[in-house]
């Protein structure tokens, strides 16, 4: 195979390995943001769920003062009952003291379903801490899994620009500068296989005779309709 062509293969693997080490570059920490979102979301709704339980525990402890005051004014009320002298007074009394009693049932009642709305905030609770501590030791792993990728990846990414660099300078001027022009318009892809007279790039038919050409590999070929250049691959090799 041509020396400079086998060069530009390898320019064209190691620019590839770029362009993919970039995406995920830029997708990583988008992942990892997602990730938080996702955690934050959970921890957001223990907070929520924490949150409305104190403020139910504060309504049942305004019932509960509600109900003592009611229970001394009833206790007020009844020995005030004592003291009345005319009937008039004691049957007022008395209506006054059923009206109490009854609020005072009320407010009995109301206490029972709000400890039991209390109860189940509790018991919805802990199951939310317990799913919050499970995904809490997910998202860590996940986060240092995903982070340790990021960092690695800058490493393996100034490995490749060192590679393109000595590559680059090994090649002509001339047609390193075709192979760039050829990369900028065809979506980073200047170099491409063929197999069975159809280019890879834009798999239109090679004429025959560009095709014995391009098989002996001694020189430059280019696809007459995308412009990438060529090179002759056996591609049943690989579903053996």
């Amino acid at each position: 195979m041509n020396e400079v062509l086998r060069k530009l293969i390898a320019l064209q693997g190691i620019d590839s390995e770029i362009s993919q080490i970039n995406a995920k570059r830029k997708s990583l920490p988008e992942e990892i943001q997602k990730i938080d979102d996702e955690f934050d979301a959970i921890k957001a709704r223990v907070d929520q769920c924490r949150a409305q339980m104190e403020e139910t525990a504060k309504r049942h402890r305004e019932l509960e003062e509600k109900l003592k005051k009611a229970g001394e004014s009833l206790k007020k009320a009844k020995e005030k009952l004592l003291e009345v002298k005319t009937n008039k007074e004691y049957q007022a009394g008395l209506l006054e003291i059923e009206a109490m009693e009854k609020k005072n049932e009320e407010y009995e009642e109301a206490i029972i379903l709000i400890l039991d709305e209390i109860d189940g905030q509790k018991k919805d609770l802990k199951e939310k801490e317990a799913h919050l501590r499970a995904e809490e030791k997910k998202h860590e792993e996940k986060r240092k899994e995903l982070t340790g990728e990021l960092e690695a990846i800058d490493d393996k990414l100034l490995a490749c620009l060192e590679q393109r660099k000595q590559l680059t300078a090994s090649l002509p001027p001339d047609i390193l500068k075709k192979y760039e022009q050829i990369k900028a318009i065809n979506h980073g892809l200047a170099v491409v296989p063929a197999w069975r007279e159809v280019c890879s790039g834009c798999h239109m038919n090679i004429p025959p005779q560009l095709y014995n050409e391009l098989y002996a590999g001694d020189k430059l070929i280019y696809c007459p309709e995308c412009n990438r250049i060529l090179y002759w691959y056996n591609q049943s090799k690989d579903n053996v």
